[in-house]
């Protein structure tokens, strides 16, 4: 399972861990454990494009969605070619900034 490779004792410091993390959770449709990694990845990078893309696209999942459109918005504002934020907001219907 893709998880072991980065087990909740990975070192909290380490913005790749969590990113790692967050991914193989979100991959795997564990959308909660995925959002708390990115939380923890945005504590250390708040300026992650495509960490806030990613958690907007966890947030969608769960069915969250004006966290998602908040956080493709806030991507945006940060890297407005990110790819994910726009397709994603497309697909929500939203107008794109």
């Amino acid at each position: 399972m893709a998880l072991g490779y980065y087990p909740a004792s990975a070192p909290r410091e380490t913005a790749d861990a969590h990113l790692g993390r967050g991914f193989a959770s979100h991959r795997l449709g564990l959308y909660r454990q995925a959002i708390e990694d990115y939380n923890a990845v945005l504590k250390i990078m708040p300026r992650s494009s495509q960490t806030l893309a990613w958690r907007g696209a966890a947030y969608q999942s769960l069915g969250k969605r004006s966290e998602a459109v908040t956080d493709y918005k806030a991507a945006l504002e940060i890297d407005p070619q990110n790819k994910t934020a726009l397709k994603n907001l497309k697909s929500l219907g939203e107008q794109l900034p």
